[in-house]
């Protein structure tokens, strides 16, 4: 069922992200907060190397049957036992879920082999954020708003149709090219995620935030439909750069380019799959490169603490163009992707 990893991505990401929305109401330490939000990460690496080693032990809607009741059961324990040292364990865990239940959307969306399913798979990020980022606003508490992702469990009967056996295949360790094509793509969303602090500290409100966000999620399915009109390394290239110029403008100040940032730097995420095919990633591996490469995700946000936000700019712009080293001979070598 091409929709079910979309789904899939999404919920993960919802229950992974919404807790970085409320961890002021927690009344934590700054130290305390910081790893509230970042110990998942270490969860998600862990989560896709169970997933190639153990993976082929149970069918995909076995799998996912299991993961969004993990998923539901978390959200409803981290709602009831605010404390420290609850929430940090029950945090490392929702990343372990979190690179299962990633892991196990790529390897269906790869194994379809539609490139609209693979982007729209990863555009999963974008919509779960976006979800997280809505009901943060409306539910402006920690016990109610963590508790709705115990609803994730409403999706099993959708979940549920279809099937698909996981084939054993011995997964490999990335190619270290691999995991940089993903770690180059994700550039912007690291970036983005200081996007509401610096909005408000130039006097903004960070709706804009979620507006450039919804305003994404089309791109991950239109970007992988040109791709099969052009070629993906140019496509790669040009999206990369619009992402770089207005990564630039944004964070230099001219605030209404995040949209074009947003839209162009989360939509670079969608046509990622194709170019790192070039370098050995497939349906096996693919979830060990992209929770491996987000673990930029904990250590880019620190960048601007140590210079202005000016330099900052030349960060973002350098870093997201970057991943054109990436894409020579990409027609030859990267387009075995069909749909």
């Amino acid at each position: 069922m091409k929709i079910r990893p979309i789904i899939s991505y999404a919920v993960a990401t919802y229950v992974f992200v919404l807790p970085s929305f409320l961890v002021n109401f927690l009344g934590l330490s700054p130290l305390q907060s910081f790893l509230i939000i970042s110990i998942p990460y270490g969860g998600r690496l862990v989560g896709s190397i169970l997933f190639a080693r153990f993976g082929h032990t149970l069918s995909l809607t076995e799998f996912y049957k299991l993961m969004l009741g993990a998923s539901a059961s978390l959200s409803l324990l981290s709602a009831l036992l605010i404390s420290f040292p609850a929430e940090i364990t029950i945090r490392l865990i929702v990343g372990v879920v979190f690179g299962l239940m990633s892991s196990m959307a790529m390897y269906e969306a790869m194994e379809i082999n539609d490139r609209k399913v693979i982007g729209g798979t990863l555009g999963g990020w974008a919509i779960g954020w976006t979800l997280a980022g809505i009901t943060s606003m409306i539910l402006k508490s920690w016990t109610l708003a963590i508790s709705t992702g115990a609803l994730s469990i409403l999706l099993l009967p959708l979940i549920s149709r279809g099937d698909m056996k996981i084939r054993k295949t011995k997964a490999g360790i990335p190619s270290p090219l691999g995991v940089l094509t993903y770690l180059l793509s994700f550039v912007p969303a690291f970036s983005l995620s200081l996007a509401p602090y610096f909005l408000e500290i130039n006097g903004y409100s960070w709706d804009i935030v979620l507006i450039s966000y919804v305003m994404a999620i089309p791109m991950y399915f239109v970007l992988p439909a040109l791709s099969r009109k052009i070629n993906p390394g140019v496509l790669t290239v040009i999206v990369a750069g619009i992402a770089s110029i207005s990564g630039v403008l944004f964070f230099d100040g001219y605030i209404y380019f995040l949209l074009p940032f947003t839209m162009a730097g989360l939509g670079l995420n969608s046509i990622t799959p194709v170019i790192a095919r070039r370098y050995g990633i497939n349906s096996t591996n693919s979830g060990i490169a992209i929770n491996s490469a987000a673990l930029g995700g904990v250590v880019y946000p620190v960048i601007p603490s140590m210079m202005d936000y000016s330099d900052f700019s030349i960060i973002v712009g350098a870093s997201t163009f970057a991943i054109s080293s990436l894409v020579v001979d990409t027609k030859k070598k990267a387009t075995q992707v069909t749909s």
